[in-house]
């Protein structure tokens, strides 16, 4: 269902709720009916439902402004009939609170409609006093009339005196000016009501416009989160090919005892070649755990002989068919396609930390900042698809929406034998140190990569503060120093280029151009980028001349395979042509 029609089945709901419909109620929607743009047909479907139930627009729940539109035109339906039953206050704090709006903002809504509305029930009332007094006015002056003459025909009748057509013309005189003081007090009534309608006019031309701009506010803010949606999922299917569940596992050993310990989380390529970026609390986690660091403070130790690591690309088979895991399309440290190839330093720090029992610990922590980084080093069988990083903290701004990718509680997310990543919206509160999020992080979200609406990686999910939609992100100028420099990227660069995988080229070289601060090897950079998209133009204009529809697509779809969208946007073009 459309968010503008869940909108109008909520004005419906609210109408009914004290189990009346008004006649101003009936007016009130289908003014709302028409600004909402709901077709008739689906208004008369709705209105002929028995049984209506409230419907919560999930696009919604991400935008205050469109939430609180919602629940002050339910409000208005409510105090169309002069006041709000407690069916229809106990049916809006229920919308209320599925929409995010809180005890704060609630009652003051109620308050500025209650206003709103207490205003037009004035203008009515003085209009109704006013024409109850023309009415009286005029009873009084017809009783007057009536009572003078009955008067008048006795004092005749009884005196018969000769000053009867004296008293007569006297009576008339009377008659005439009570006529003219009715005329202008009519006139004066008259001129009144004409201009508290005018004023009533007026205001309903003011409301109606408000109301009309914020029908108009709320639908540009549908399209808004309506196109963001769409970029974000494209987004997302863009790069959960690039998205890796990882899983570790070792002993600690005191003694002649054995605890067995598992750690999960996410990462990311980063390079073509299958360097990973992670969180080096999910690779060594005896180093963060407070009861596993209260464990090596007594005496154990990590038994290296028993350290497992194995990470599984987004799509592929995480568990086997009895419910084991399933190694076989994994990169793995007993197979020797998986290493961990550079972390940062260590800094440690005495904190005191939560144990799993609910007592403090206090301890030589490492500290949780943007030290907090690992790469891993996976080897593929072909070059893999890189994110691209952004280094740049002043391209990301406060409010900026961003997509957290990952594997949050890690393989227990799973409902099925595959790794299915579970993205998640959200919007940038800080930028320091660190990157504040609303996006939910939890834990097997650690490593994660969080993307901009550009599709670049600004930084990688770290922890959250007890509240799972307070997330802190290390800015990606972090992750450079450990991934490979800029001659070691060229070096891998011309392997590709050789092989005809210039996707994996232009990406890595695209990494290499942030890693480099040597003249000479920018010179080496911009050579080999220049020859790639020299051999991607010609390509092109090849394909251009061929004359035959179907061998055209087929020759621009294969410069689309070995470039890749991203840098054949040309050849993209004229396959949609």
């Amino acid at each position: 269902m459309k968010p503008e029609q869940a909108a109008y089945v909520n004005l419906v709901a609210i109408a009914r709720a004290d189990r009346r419909v008004s006649q101003d109620e009936l007016s009130l929607l289908e003014e709302y009916r028409e600004v909402l743009g709901i077709s008739k047909g689906f208004a008369e479907e709705i209105e002929g439902t028995a049984d209506l139930h409230v419907v919560i627009p999930r696009e919604l729940n991400g935008r205050p402004a469109d939430r609180l539109q919602i629940v002050k035109m339910m409000l208005r339906v409510g105090y169309a009939d002069g006041e709000i039953s407690i069916g229809e206050k106990r049916l809006l704090k229920k919308v209320a609170r599925s929409l995010g709006v809180g005890p704060i903002a609630l009652p003051a809504l109620f308050w500025e409609v209650e206003k709103e509305f207490g205003i037009r029930r004035s203008l009515r009332l003085f209009q109704i006093v006013a024409g109850s007094m023309i009415v009286v006015a005029g009873l009084a002056i017809w009783f007057a009339l009536d009572q003078f003459g009955t008067d008048t025909n006795r004092e005749i009748e009884a005196a018969r005196l000769e000053f009867e057509r004296a008293q007569a013309d006297d009576a008339r005189r009377r008659v005439r000016q009570a006529r003219e003081d009715r005329k202008k007090d009519e006139a004066r009534l008259a001129k009144r009501l004409e201009e508290l309608e005018a004023k009533n006019a007026k205001e309903r031309k003011d409301q109606q416009t408000a109301l009309t701009a914020e029908i108009d506010a709320l639908k540009t803010a549908l399209g808004r989160v309506r196109d963001l949606n769409a970029t974000f999922q494209e987004i997302e299917k863009r790069s959960d090919p690039s998205i890796l569940l990882i899983l570790v596992t070792y002993d600690l050993v005191l003694g002649a005892d054995r605890f067995s310990q598992a750690s999960m989380g996410t990462g990311f390529f980063a390079t073509s070649d299958g360097h990973i970026v992670t969180n080096k609390h999910v690779v060594e986690p005896w180093k963060f755990d407070a009861d596993q660091v209260a464990l090596l403070d007594s005496g154990a130790s990590v038994d290296e002989a028993s350290l497992f690591m194995a990470a599984w690309t987004a799509g592929s088979e995480v568990k086997g068919p009895k419910g084991g895991l399933n190694l076989d399309g994994a990169f793995t440290t007993t197979e020797k396609t998986l290493k961990v190839e550079r972390t940062t330093p260590d800094t440690y720090a005495v904190q005191h930390r939560p144990l799993r029992s609910g007592k403090f610990y206090k301890g030589q922590f490492h500290t949780a900042n943007s030290g907090d980084l690992a790469v891993l080093k996976a080897a593929p069988p072909a070059a893999v698809h890189a994110l691209p990083l952004e280094p740049d903290l002043r391209a990301a701004k406060k409010l900026d929406t961003v997509l957290v990718q990952g594997f949050p509680t890690g393989i227990h997310i799973l409902e099925t034998t595959k790794a299915a990543t579970s993205p998640s919206l959200g919007e940038i509160r800080k930028i320091e140190s660190s990157i504040m999020v609303t996006a939910p992080i939890v834990p097997g979200n650690s490593g994660g990569p969080l993307i901009d609406s550009r599709g670049n990686v600004a930084g990688v999910a770290a922890a959250n503060f007890g509240d799972s939609t307070l997330g802190s992100c290390i800015p990606t100028e972090h992750v450079l120093p450990l991934l490979p420099t800029a001659p070691e990227l060229l070096a891998r660069i011309e392997k590709f280029e050789a092989a005809g995988e210039f996707r994996a080229a232009l990406d890595d070289l695209r990494l290499a151009g942030q890693r480099c601060d040597d003249d000479a090897v920018r010179r080496a950079i911009d050579a080999t980028r220049a020859r790639i998209f020299k051999t991607r133009d010609e390509r092109i204009a090849a394909a251009r001349k061929i004359e035959e529809l179907q061998a055209q697509r087929g020759a621009l779809k294969k410069i689309v395979a070995s470039f890749g969208s991203r840098w054949a946007a040309e050849a993209v073009e004229l396959i949609e042509k």
